[in-house]
């Protein structure tokens, strides 16, 4: 991590970004993503 100029973070609030997604749409497209994937290696 030091080669590429980063280090760990200091809370998990620098994680947060209002801004993530470029709409309302994208968020939902994502989250119906990460379900189906998570349902599809639960069984």
């Amino acid at each position: 991590m030091e080669r590429q100029g980063i280090g760990p973070i200091a809370s998990v609030a620098d994680l947060a970004d209002d801004n993530a997604f470029e709409s309302d749409e994208e968020l939902e497209e994502f989250l119906a993503d990460l379900y189906a994937s998570r349902r599809a290696s639960v069984g």
